[in-house]
């Protein structure tokens, strides 16, 4: 594993929530299925161009995944996180971008 760690406050809400509760501008990552096995798609709300991260963290703030560390497109993106060699649990995928951070929770059960 990496030396990343996920620090701070984390706030999860469901999918429908954030649809209504955001407002214009902001950047969003959802994953469906979820709970997922052995892999869910991310899929990204990109609301401008710009440098993004997205990374996926276990529940003890160690990085197991680092999916995007780059520039995007604004615009929707999906991709896929194949958990296979990871044990169940729960996940949160980080996204950040000059707009801000979401995190969403993902859930792998086998």
């Amino acid at each position: 594993m990496g030396e990343d760690f996920l620090y701070g406050t984390v706030c999860v809400t469901d999918d429908e929530d954030v649809n209504a509760a955001e407002p214009a501008g902001l950047d969003l990552v959802r994953a469906y299925p979820n709970p997922f096995n052995p892999s869910t798609t991310l899929s990204l709300d990109l609301a401008s161009t710009g440098e993004v991260e997205l990374t996926v963290f276990n529940l003890g703030g160690q990085r197991v995944r680092t999916l995007v560390d780059g520039p995007m497109a604004a615009g929707r993106h999906e991709l896929t996180f194949d958990a296979t060699r990871l044990p169940s649990g729960l996940y949160l995928a980080r996204l950040s971008t000059e707009n801000g951070t979401q995190v969403a929770r993902l859930v792998l059960s086998k």
